[in-house]
């Protein structure tokens, strides 16, 4: 048995070997053995001798959880700590490659897992924030939450783990860099920040956000733990990580980070007064700064007097959310969502001279677009209607939209949808071929038109609809998904498997495609597939009841095989 080492700070026993302190993460590389104790005269000072808090934040502000030992990420701690080495396999299934990331609060490895056979991440906790027995029990609890998360705009967690004490979660392999590298890259390069990349980079956060907050609230939004990919796909890191923390433990890091501008005031106060709307506020700044290339500190300008050509339905957006009093914002993420929905149609004409103004620069041609202030106004009644579910008046709207200008491909799109909605499917297919004779290019038309033509029932129009959007847009995940649906409906199943398959390379992480393509191996009778697709979606969503019945048939005919 390997010779146990005692912390110099803590006076944790750690198996010799480890190079760090299993328990602070401290360096042991002056530390002593239990029985050579004598090698240092006497142990270091406590971390709360060596970093005390300044009194306020102990006395006057924060209140610490009762019975608990506080810890606080020690400063220099994640540059220090380093509990895996390259070539090492953790809990006999995760290869150690690299470490891609360090942070406040722990060490992120590239990993390839034996068992799923594919590169993930592996975030490791300090061990300074996991001290305490409640701290342990927070973090199980909320990794339990966040294991639960399925969403296109929220990284995906897969497990926790515990490797000697130390407390890892493993979660999808992102590539990419966070927002914060994305805006500093822009910046370097002497580039603006367009308005529609703004919007998509909200609109995306706002979607994983509304989601999440049916189970948990983030604590966190800040642009470093908001990951941007390829064609600006935004994936929101860290849910719960921020919840693990005491109230001083997170004072502490948001003064050691320098991320306190993105924290609403009620977190400051009291954190068992915060909720969603606190992620409401921290997405507020993200906005301002994104629109304006500032922080909103003090009396700041808004939005439209740093950028008049943005108008002033912005300005209420961002005030809204960055209200000091939680009651005074958005009661809701999804209510900030519609309304930037309604900017970005009002933004459509500035957004389009913009583009062709880029287009220019590339030598590229685009058709002019001119629309009249009027048309916004039906038209934005006609998207908030729509969202209600009051379908009459979204027609009425769209309707006189399209008498001030009928060439907007985007108004008879949106029609069809709501005559798609009431169940009027000649109607919407009118509206989608409309659509597409005025911008032929239109993906999503096509894709709707194909829907269309599916529900009725008539699979080859929509199977060469479907085919025709995946062309313009061959990265879309829900193309491919439907045309696997077609294509197994009609019993070409080596069809069917090739686009789910395509699906999986965009959304790997989506386990009702997994289940899906388990499904078209299983009507193949290759039901060894079947099995291990089923199984890769049970272990995306361990409560998949569908996933769990098909497994077990899938077995049992094996069984029967045998």
């Amino acid at each position: 048995m390997a010779e146990e080492i005692k912390c110099p700070r803590c006076g944790h026993m750690t198996p010799g070997g480890k190079g760090y302190c299993i328990h602070c993460g401290a360096s042991l590389e002056n530390g002593m053995s239990e029985d050579n104790s004598s090698s240092l005269s006497q142990e270091a000072p406590s971390l709360e001798e060596e970093e005390a808090l300044p009194s306020s934040l102990i006395e006057g502000i924060f209140t610490p959880y009762e019975e608990e030992e506080l810890a606080f990420p020690v400063l220099g701690e994640a540059d220090q700590f380093t509990p895996f080495k390259r070539g090492e396999v953790v809990n006999d299934r995760y290869e150690v490659l690299e470490i891609i990331g360090r942070g406040g609060m722990g060490i992120v490895y590239k990993v390839f897992d034996r068992t799923l056979k594919e590169f993930i991440a592996l975030k490791v906790l300090l061990p300074s924030l996991m001290k305490s027995r409640e701290a342990v029990e927070r973090f199980k609890n909320e990794a339990k939450i966040s294991l639960q998360l399925s969403h296109p705009n929220i990284v995906r967690v897969r497990d926790l783990g515990e490797a000697d004490e130390i407390k890892f979660i493993s979660m999808e392999l992102l590539e990419g860099v966070n927002l914060r590298e994305w805006m500093n890259a822009k910046r370097k390069r002497g580039e603006e920040i367009e308005i529609d990349e703004t919007i998509r980079i909200i609109k995306q956060v706002c979607e994983g956000l509304n989601y999440a907050h049916k189970y948990t609230v983030h604590r966190d939004i800040k642009p470093e733990n908001i990951m941007v990919l390829d064609n600006l796909k935004i994936k929101i890191t860290d849910f719960g990580i921020a919840k693990l923390l005491t109230p001083v433990q997170f004072a502490s890091t948001l003064m050691t980070l320098g991320t306190a501008y993105y924290m609403a005031p009620e977190q400051s106060l009291s954190s068992g007064n915060v909720d969603h709307r606190a992620d409401i506020f921290s997405t507020g700044v993200i906005f301002y700064e994104l629109l304006t290339g500032k922080l909103p500190i003090g009396r700041f300008k808004l939005p439209s007097e740093v950028k008049p050509e943005l108008g002033s339905r912005i300005d209420g957006i961002v005030t809204k959310a960055l209200e000091p009093e939680p009651k005074d914002r958005y009661s809701n993420i999804y209510e900030m969502y519609r309304d930037l929905l309604l900017f970005e149609e009002e933004m459509q004409g500035i957004i389009a001279k913009r583009r062709r103004e880029l287009a220019r620069k590339r030598g590229e041609e685009e058709v002019p677009l001119h629309l009249e202030p009027d048309f916004f106004v039906h038209f934005d009644l006609g998207v908030k209607y729509q969202q209600q579910g009051r379908y009459d008046l979204a027609v009425e709207q769209y309707k006189k939209a399209l008498e001030i200008e009928y060439n907007y491909a985007k108004t008879h799109n949106n029609l069809g949808s709501v005559y798609f909605l009431m169940e009027k499917y000649d109607q919407a297919i009118q509206e989608y071929q409309e659509a597409i004779d005025i911008k032929p290019d239109y993906a999503e038309a096509y894709y709707n038109l194909g829907l269309a033509y599916e529900t009725i029932g008539k699979l080859e129009e929509a199977e060469k609809n479907y085919l025709v959007a995946a062309r313009f847009k061959p990265d879309h995940p829900q193309v491919h998904k439907s045309l696997g649906d077609i294509y197994k409906r009609l019993k070409k199943y080596e069809k069917a498997m090739k686009e789910y398959q395509r699906a999986l390379r965009v959304t790997p992480d989506a386990p009702d495609l997994h289940n899906r393509l388990g499904n078209v191996y299983f009507l193949s009778q290759q039901y060894e597939k079947a099995i291990e697709e089923y199984e890769k979606a049970l272990s995306l969503k361990p409560d998949y009841e569908l996933a769990k019945k098909n497994l077990e048939k899938a077995k049992k005919l094996v069984g029967k095989q045998g």
